[in-house]
């Protein structure tokens, strides 16, 4: 028996102690605790919670800071020549806080790459090639320049100039996988832009062209197919057709298709009849649904796949369809323009002049700890928002209002998301590649490389 209270006696402070309890020597009385992790970048920074300082790991940039009471803290990093962090968070019982804050420099690294007398800047969706235009009244004058090789490549003929300064500055390129080539739909034209041996060649593929003589409007949608570089197919209203640029022939596949998309192996066609995507080989046979779920009833799309999802852009509404049997969302934007929906592989993000949006797509278990709702209002402006992107591989965003570009991070406890000043200057036009540290921006004549954190 003696044994049994002497065990009891000392394991039960180890026990308390597993469980989360302190003993507080102020007041003596037992209590749970809850902790904060917290990952910084970059490591090596100072960090205040409550009375508690302590500097992340200069090596991993983590922190660990545990045996706090359960109440909501200001948590406050810096770092010499960065722009400080603030946050307050409810510190829970038994529960660990983390934390990921990306301090921006108060004066980052900027190369210049080259100059230029340009209005703007677009990019490939790598940045393989920021594109630089420069709108005089109906002729556009671009330059395309390879960042990786520092130079501006050349068009391939006269044609290539002519054609590419038909395209207006919001015009849709529809890129290939590899950035080799792009589709570029303008009001009345689809035009091909290929790039080989760093070499620009651009060609009509319907004003000028066969095509125009087997129908008569331009086609609403147009892809390459993958089995044949010289193979199109397209959308002449809701007649679904294939194309081959060489024989000049027309092959009409199916009818009644509101939209369709290009996978690799696959296409994905708005059935009209049955108001369902379905599946099919390239030669548009062996349909099978893309989901058993129910639809919206929509006659004319144009689809986006992001995974297990189907973005769809009706004429008035954005819908997301998964292919596990969900019922489909409605995002929250009366847009179709899909130029202002870009994604990631864990949410969908859009926005308008004054607000940005946010639809996440991962499995809730798999949401950030800081994430609570699928769909949110992420972020309203009195400004005019003119750009928003990703910030690559962080929980931030890199968003541009009136001449200042900003990151803004996705955290918003305390009801706060920090927001803090990258660059500002003129009329600045800017590209955030997906898995790069790096922020292009074309301003006041100078193409710019911002090292980013």
């Amino acid at each position: 028996m003696f044994s049994i209270l002497a065990f009891l006696t000392l394991s039960g402070p180890l026990l308390l102690y597993t469980f989360g309890y302190r003993l507080s020597l102020s007041n003596f009385d037992i209590h749970k605790t809850g902790g904060v992790f917290i990952h910084t970048n970059p490591p090596g920074t100072d960090l205040a919670i409550g009375e508690v300082k302590q500097t992340t790991s200069y090596l991993t940039g983590n922190a660990f800071i545990q045996n706090l009471r359960p109440a909501p803290y200001t948590i406050r990093v810096s770092r010499k020549s960065y722009q400080s962090w603030e946050k307050t968070v409810d510190v829970e019982a038994q529960t660990v806080t983390e934390l990921f804050p990306v301090l921006m420099p108060a004066t980052p690294i900027i190369t210049v790459l080259k100059t230029a007398s340009s209005t703007g800047m677009r990019a490939s969706p790598n940045a393989s090639l920021l594109i630089l235009y420069d709108t005089k009244k109906a002729k556009h004058i671009y330059e395309l320049f390879d960042p990786n090789l520092h130079k501006t490549l050349p068009f391939a003929d006269a044609l290539s100039q002519s054609l590419i300064a038909s395209v207006p500055p919001d015009a849709v390129w529809n890129w290939n996988a590899s950035e080799t080539g792009a589709l570029i739909e303008t009001s009345d034209n689809w035009i091909r832009l290929t790039r080989q041996d760093n070499v620009i060649r651009v060609r009509s593929l319907y004003r000028q062209t066969p095509l125009a003589h087997i129908v008569s409007k331009k086609p609403r949608l147009l892809a390459e197919d993958p089995r044949n570089v010289d193979s199109y197919f397209f959308l002449d209203g809701t007649n679904f057709a294939r194309w081959n640029t060489k024989t000049n022939v027309a092959q009409q596949l199916l009818q009644s298709i509101g939209g369709f998309l290009v996978g690799d192996t696959y296409l994905i066609l708005w059935d009209m009849q049955s108001g369902a995507p379905q599946i099919t080989t390239f030669d548009a046979t062996q349909p099978r649904p893309y989901a058993t779920s129910s639809f919206p009833i929509i006659t004319e799309s144009k689809m986006r796949e992001i995974g297990s999802y189907l973005l769809l852009a009706s004429k008035d509404k954005t819908w997301l369809l998964s292919n596990s049997g969900k019922n489909p969302s409605q995002l929250s934007t009366n847009s179709s323009n899909l130029q202002n929906i870009l994604h990631t592989d864990a949410y969908v993000l859009w926005w308008d002049n004054h607000t940005i949006s946010i639809h996440w797509i991962v499995p809730e278990q798999q949401l950030p700890s800081f994430q609570k709702s699928q769909q949110e209002t992420l972020y309203e402006s009195n400004e005019t928002i003119q750009n928003v992107m990703p910030y690559p591989e962080e929980h931030y965003l890199i968003i541009q209002e009136e001449n200042t570009i900003y990151t803004l991070e996705l955290d918003g406890r305390g009801g706060t998301r920090n927001k803090h000043i990258l660059y500002k200057g003129n009329k600045p036009s800017f590209f955030a590649p997906p898995h790069k540290k790096i922020l292009y921006v074309y301003d006041n004549g100078s193409l710019l490389a911002i090292e980013l954190p």
